[in-house]
């Protein structure tokens, strides 16, 4: 039995989706027949990277996804019917869509990593490789689990750096047209009544007035030339190298360079250590860990790591000789190699620069707002001077 798209008719006449399981297509007709809709399209849900380009689910979803087929599982279901059991109980239609082809590809004598692997959008490689080896060691339950913790960690951690980054957003876009509209639209018309009486005007205060006109007679223009600006630089980072130059760059920069290290040094570290506690060997473990770096140069630096261990390198070696952890990180793989404690270990160098991350995001955040403020009364000033300074001429010429 597959699962299978469909579009049909209700019988108010309005066009419904939805997807519906069945053996053929024949089948799945008659089923909406009976249910007092009219097919207009079905698609089967195939698990196949090809067909895996429409929408993928959230952070939050596949952690609650996960976290329920551990559940589930642990209570004695098999995968199938824990599938089906999810599926009927979601309702949002891409995770029930992803579900329903995942027991499609089970009932057909797929593992579920294998079924997983067919929807890359949504299961990452580290995802189904740690389900592979969970399902080969008897312990699917205990690596859901894992996965669903690490999960919601990332996206905690994502929430955070969105939360941190809201604010100060919020507070640029204010400013910046708050002082658009007092030199677009204010200023000029302040500055048109010392105009009209032909009085001199002070060099700033002209300087602000050709200021003013500039943006009352360019301003959109200049924003439908930043905006084409930032489609075109978006589209040339869409090519590797170009991404690759502009990542050198990230890992150059004073501050920016250190958060970036920390982001993908702690999704690095977490994921290694889910794929530690699975029995991934360590060469194949470090691989696939790289893979979740974004950074294209520090994934170039990180990826020869596998390749030092399977030779008989330490992982804290390698990882120190890639030149992008710190040396805390360092220090607590090194401990965990020689303890056997790694996975425990990677898990606190997560937790650690995850905290690391925090820290930087509120310092930078906590700097950032008084600078915004400082430059948006330094405006409001040079506004008001260009405003009152011809008023004080103006005093000066009555006796």
């Amino acid at each position: 039995m597959g699962a299978f798209e469909y579009s049909a008719l209700n019988r108010e006449g309005d066009t419904c989706r939805g997807v519906i399981e069945g053996d053929t297509q024949r089948h799945v007709r008659q089923q909406l027949r009976e249910q007092g809709l009219i097919p207009l399209a079905l698609q089967e849900v195939s698990s196949s990277p090809a067909r895996d380009s429409g929408p993928r689910i959230g952070a939050g979803e596949l952690a609650l996804f996960t976290r329920q087929l551990a559940s589930l599982t642990g209570s004695g279901l098999t995968v199938e019917e824990s599938l089906q059991t999810i599926a009927r109980h979601t309702a949002r239609g891409n995770v029930r869509r992803i579900t329903l082809g995942l027991r499609a590809r089970v009932r057909e004598g797929y593992s579920l990593a294998e079924s997983m692997s067919g929807f890359p959008r949504t299961f990452p490689t580290s995802y189904h490789a740690s389900v592979a080896a969970g399902e080969q060691a008897g312990r699917l339950t205990p690596i859901l689990e894992r996965l669903a913790e690490h999960t919601e960690q990332q996206q905690q951690l994502r929430q955070k750096i969105a939360m941190a980054l809201l604010y100060p957003a919020i507070l640029s876009v204010v400013a910046i047209l708050v002082a658009g509209g007092l030199i677009g639209y204010v200023l000029p018309q302040v500055i048109e009544v010392f105009a009209e009486n032909d009085q001199p005007l002070p060099v700033l205060t002209r300087a602000m007035l050709s200021l003013s006109h500039f943006v009352a007679d360019y301003g959109i223009i200049t924003v439908a030339f930043a905006a084409l600006g930032a489609l075109v630089i978006q589209l040339v980072l869409g090519r590797r190298g170009a991404r690759l130059q502009w990542h050198r760059i990230l890992l150059r920069l004073p501050v920016v360079s250190s958060l970036v290290r920390d982001i993908n040094a702690a999704r690095f570290s977490s994921t290694l250590g889910i794929l530690c506690s699975s029995n991934v060997p360590m060469p194949e473990a470090l691989e696939i860990s790289a893979r979740t770096i974004s950074n294209l140069a520090m994934r170039g630096s990180v990826e020869p790591t596998s390749r030092w261990v399977s030779e008989g390198g330490s992982v804290h070696a390698a990882l120190e000789r890639s030149g992008h952890f710190s040396p805390v990180t360092v220090q607590l793989v090194s401990s965990g190699e020689a303890s056997g404690r790694l996975e425990s270990m990677l898990s606190h160098a997560a937790e650690y620069q995850n905290r690391e991350i925090e820290s930087r995001l509120m310092t930078l955040v906590g700097l950032f707002e008084p600078f915004i403020i400082l430059v948006m009364g330094a405006v409001v000033l040079t506004i008001v001077l260009a405003i009152l300074l011809p008023i004080y001429e103006l005093n000066q010429l009555i006796p």
